[in-house]
């Protein structure tokens, strides 16, 4: 069992400035054994690293709090949470 709001994460690897995060693998808490599912917590203007992409599994991004920029090769797009 993993709560989204109050569940523990862990500080991430250390990176590069402006790649600061918490993060919680919780695809095997949730019983899941190929469910790869992480929650970030991310400070205002950090991310995750320069780029996430996934070529053979389904890829999704729920922002919770806040706003979230996605960047591609071509392009920038914004989305917020509700």
């Amino acid at each position: 069992m993993f709560n989204l709001f109050s569940g523990a994460t862990d500080e991430g690897p250390p990176e590069a400035p402006g790649y600061r995060c918490r993060a919680a693998r919780v695809g095997s808490k949730l019983g899941g054994s190929r469910l790869g599912m992480s929650v970030y917590d991310l400070p205002p203007g950090e991310a995750i690293g320069p780029y996430h992409l996934e070529w053979t599994d389904e890829e999704w991004l729920i922002a919770l709090e806040g706003q979230v920029t996605i960047r591609t090769p071509r392009r920038r797009a914004w989305t917020r949470s509700r």
